[in-house]
């Protein structure tokens, strides 16, 4: 991987852009899905003759990013890793009578990074981008429907689970997914984050409520007191603000990446604050 990115950065160098991409092409399948996109975005640009003025460095810049990376399978011990298991319309896991009370809008036909969990908000993919924008340390996602774990990649994953955040669509919960669920029902993980529409039955919210608590059985609610810290668990997360705060948590005091949050209820400045719910 390495020797291929330090030829595709010597393509651009000498201005062989279209031979940049012919060799990236073989490795592309292996980037991470976040790479992936942004890998279309350059190429697309190029292909249509979309060029800016720094096309060129930013290009390099992109390449010199995944040669630090290596392999997408690596975790990041620097930055927030999130592993989101989601859906689409079809895909739904569901008590058959239920279906009909699912809110229509929340899963994409065909793209499980469009997943809507809460009402009125952007999806999932688009909050993470926000996210992005109001903290002082790397972000990287995973969606699992699109990235799937391979056979090989196995047991570095389950290895590295107390660096990783599990974000939950309630369902997705799949027989595939289950054995993802399966490695984080223990404390000992990065944290696990339930996402649930505010807006749906209460028969609804009462099923969802089992299947969560049957899966992730061993895990202790979000509490924090004198002597322990427990904010890795947060079932339900209703509202894009809680699920902000939860990841900054998280980031803050169980992963000690960062010593700055967003302060959300302020203009979109950082600065430094004491933990509260």
């Amino acid at each position: 991987m390495k020797e291929i990115i330090k030829i595709a950065v010597k393509c651009v160098e000498n201005n062989k852009i279209a031979k940049c991409f012919e060799v990236i092409q073989e490795v592309s399948e292996q980037f991470h899905y976040s790479l992936k996109v942004r890998y279309s975005r350059f190429k697309d640009e190029f292909v249509h003759g979309n060029i800016q003025q720094d096309y060129h460095e930013r290009l390099i810049v992109f390449l010199k990013e995944i040669e630090r990376r290596e392999f997408h399978q690596e975790i990041n011990n620097q930055a927030l890793n999130l592993c989101i298991l989601s859906t689409t319309k079809d895909n739904i896991v569901c008590q058959k009578e239920l279906v009909s009370q699912i809110p229509k809008h929340i899963h994409h036909n065909a793209d499980c990074s469009k997943w809507k969990p809460f009402i009125d908000e952007n999806s999932i993919s688009e909050m993470i981008e926000e996210y992005k924008t109001k903290v002082d340390f790397e972000v990287t996602e995973r969606y699992v429907e699109k990235d799937k774990i391979t056979k090989d990649e196995k047991a570095r994953f389950l290895k590295n689970t107390d660096k990783i955040i599990l974000i939950v669509d309630p369902f997705a919960l799949n027989k595939e997914n289950l054995k993802i669920t399966t490695a984080f029902n223990n404390d000992n993980i990065g944290a696990c984050l339930v996402l649930v529409c505010q807006s749906i039955s209460f028969e609804l919210f009462a099923y969802i409520r089992t299947q969560i608590r049957a899966t992730f059985e061993n895990l202790h609610d979000c509490y924090i007191d004198y002597k322990e810290k427990y904010t890795h668990y947060i079932f339900p997360v209703s509202t894009k603000e809680q699920f902000f705060r939860g990841l900054s948590n998280v980031a803050l005091i169980r992963l000690k990446i960062s010593s700055q949050i967003q302060d959300l209820d302020k203009d979109d400045k950082i600065r430094n604050q004491s933990f509260k719910f």
